[in-house]
């Protein structure tokens, strides 16, 4: 049941990168946005906990449930503020690099990690776009 998903090789750029989420939450706590900021924070510190030991668990269905929660909350966000069509482009590569990611983990495709990667940073992007069009 704790046998790993991902090799520590793979999973350790994908902790760092969520650490970047931290990014947009502390412009969304300065910004006075907290209900971002907050979720962004825990969003963040949930999944580096689990990329530090990838296995099927509680860790793992905390991550998956909350990360889907983020999305909700910052699509509200983005379908309210959006006012470009550059950030609905942004969106749909969002959508394409998880999806990808998705796909190549479930093939055993050996660089399954860095579209995850990419997906993270700009998730992270897009964040701090729409934090600025909401200021």
């Amino acid at each position: 049941m704790n046998d790993l998903l991902a090799p520590w090789c793979q999973t350790k750029w994908i902790l760092l990168s969520s650490g970047l989420f931290m990014i947009p939450s502390f412009l969304s706590y300065y910004k006075g946005l907290y209900l971002l900021s907050g979720l962004g924070f825990l969003t963040s510190i949930v999944s580096m906990n689990y990329w530090r030991k990838c296995c099927r668990g509680w860790r793992r269905n905390l991550d998956l449930y909350l990360s889907k929660l983020m999305c909700v909350v910052k699509l509200y966000y983005f379908i309210i503020y959006a006012t470009k069509w550059t950030q609905y482009i942004n969106y749909s590569i969002i959508c394409s690099f998880a999806f990808i990611s998705y796909l190549m983990a479930n093939q055993n495709i050996k660089y399954w990690y860095l579209f995850h990667i990419l997906f993270h940073i700009i998730i992270v992007y897009c964040g701090i776009k729409i934090i600025k069009l909401i200021y």
